[in-house]
């Protein structure tokens, strides 16, 4: 070492603690960013587990059963994701809309859904593989989980 730098006395480091106020602003915003990552996923799968519960249900309906029975899971599914108030004393037809403004625009689906909801004032009837077939297609292909308010 050179002598003549010998009087020169180095400055401690800089602690990193504490850290500077762009940090603790950036620790505060990546936190926010996370709780509120979690809260969507948590409500995502929340939904997502409905559809898959209303699914189960639904397959697991035997062929012989009346077809009131998968009216009322199919209720029961829209209660789930749009509230009692809303759903409980919709009447058919207000029904059959909530669903048509939830799925996709599927001639057949529709068609399927009128004929099924029109067939409640008749006979009872069983159900059919079909009628089973469809309404896991609505179920599935219904978007009411991003607007669900209750589930």
């Amino acid at each position: 070492m050179n002598p003549e730098f010998s009087d020169i006395i180095l400055p401690q480091t800089v602690p990193w603690w504490p850290p500077a106020y762009g940090w603790w602003i950036l620790v505060a915003f990546l936190l926010m960013a996370l709780v509120t990552a979690i809260y969507y996923w948590c409500k995502y799968q929340k939904s997502v587990s409905a559809q898959k519960k209303a699914i189960k249900t639904i397959k697991a309906l035997p062929q012989d059963a009346p077809q009131s029975a998968l009216s009322k899971l199919l209720k029961q599914t829209l209660i789930t994701y749009l509230g009692r108030t809303q759903i409980a004393a919709a009447s058919s037809a207000h029904l059959i809309d909530i669903w048509q403004r939830y799925t996709p625009q599927d001639q057949a689906l529709h068609d399927w859904l009128n004929n099924f909801y029109q067939q409640q004032y008749q006979k009872p009837q069983n159900l059919t593989a079909h009628d089973i077939e469809m309404a896991v297609k609505l179920i599935r292909s219904c978007r009411l989980y991003k607007e669900a308010k209750h589930v």
